[in-house]
């Protein structure tokens, strides 16, 4: 199968030394899709306390944050908590989860605008569709060989789910 094009949205020519855990895994879930490895061996995956790490936040970051109940399988394995410099000066927390098919999706809560939360996060994309799950209204972003990002606005908060799972993992 034909893996999607994954591209960097701040580091420059030297991926390797500028993002290193970005690097190593994109590699993994790229040996994940291909169907070359499984779940199963990695028995290292590292294990990321969600709930004192939004709690953290929440306590420090200025707007509500969410801890959605994940679906069953699901393990976290990675958070980080950044801001958004610029225009449109927002803060950002992440927390990265594994599926049980092995496949990489990420959660980003933000209060900065969906435009620049799109832009920090997956870099410039167009909206691609809408998808209305119960009453909240998904802004998808969805192009040929890249992973989609879905973003819906919470009011004080917009939220980014993208990954490499799929269509029901959104």
């Amino acid at each position: 199968p034909i893996s999607p094009l994954r591209l960097h949205t701040k580091a420059g020519h030297d991926l390797p030394l500028d993002d290193p855990q970005w690097v190593a895994r994109a590699v993994a879930e790229w040996l994940l899709t291909r169907g070359e490895v499984d779940a199963v061996m990695w028995p290292g995956l590292p294990q990321f306390d969600v709930d004192g790490a939004l709690k953290s936040d929440a306590s420090s970051i200025g707007f509500p944050i969410r801890n959605p109940k994940v679906p069953d399988g699901w393990q976290a394995n990675s958070g980080s908590r950044t801001d958004i410099a610029g225009t449109s000066v927002g803060k950002i927390t992440t927390v990265g989860y594994i599926t049980p098919k092995g496949l990489y999706m990420q959660l980003t809560q933000s209060n900065a605008t969906e435009d620049a939360l799109v832009s920090n996060v997956i870099g410039q994309r167009t909206a691609t569709g809408v998808e209305q799950i119960g009453s909240t209204k998904w802004v998808v972003y969805g192009e040929e060989g890249v992973e989609p990002a879905w973003v819906a606005d919470f009011g004080q908060v917009r939220i980014l789910i993208r990954g490499a799972g799929e269509e029901a993992d959104f």
